[in-house]
């Protein structure tokens, strides 16, 4: 499978952040919405046996090995990514795609874990101090998952190092912050009404959820590219 990165000069990146781009949170999540319904048979199939193979991992593994399980998660999220992305371009799917993000472990991994690190440790953290504590730490946790939206995509779309990753993704954000906290709002929201269908509703709000987030990413890459 050809896994090759797109090309997106640096000065792509300066003319973004100079000249800013639209972002519209309502049409990426009818993007979503599409890009879901055109595969999802393969959505639903392998967001089942991705939930299952956690929770029995998590049921059989000790705690102390839950941390680096869910540090695994974001690899798969590029599986999600690659998947919209040869959705778009109409290609066809395999079930192996959900996997790309093993293909290149280290840019990923490292990629990855600067999202889910913070929420990780707010979890862990809240948990020990207390309810209140939970709440105000995942809140804040947010702060740096929303900023740095983008690294994986980066990392994994462009071959970007992880610094020059962050640092995109951060400046791309901070040039629409009402923008994407809506959007980020509307992927939280979605997900709660997941779990409020008896869990039953994260098979299709995971992929949505990722798929949202893919379709504004490639969005904006694509923006006055023949501009520059």
């Amino acid at each position: 499978m050809d896994t090759t990165q797109k090309t997106i000069s640096q000065e792509h990146f300066v003319y973004l952040f100079q000249n800013g781009f639209r972002f519209d949170p309502i049409l990426y999540a009818k993007k979503a919405i599409d890009i879901f319904r055109t595969n999802v048979g393969y959505f639903i199939t392998f967001t089942f046996l991705l939930m299952l193979a956690y929770f029995i991992l998590k049921r059989l593994l000790p705690v102390w090995l839950s941390f680096p399980l869910r540090t695994v998660l974001p690899l798969f999220t590029v599986g999600y990514y690659w998947v919209c992305n040869q959705t778009i371009n109409d290609e066809k799917i395999k079930m192996r795609d959900f996997l790309m993000g093993f293909s290149r472990f280290k840019p990923c991994y490292s990629a990855g874990l600067v999202t889910i690190l913070p929420l990780i440790l707010a979890t862990l953290i809240g948990q020990a101090l207390g309810y209140p504590f939970l709440i105000i730490l995942s809140i804040l946790a947010l702060i740096p998952s929303i900023l740095y939206i983008f690294a994986l995509p980066l990392v994994f779309c462009h071959n970007l190092s992880l610094w020059d990753a962050m640092e995109t993704s951060r400046k791309i954000v901070l040039k629409q912050p009402q923008g994407f906290f809506i959007m980020y709002l509307l992927i939280i929201t979605t997900n709660i009404v997941g779990i409020l269908l008896l869990l039953v509703g994260l098979l299709a709000t995971i992929p949505l959820s990722h798929a949202m987030i893919y379709s504004a990413y490639d969005d904006i890459i694509s923006q006055n590219h023949d501009k520059v």
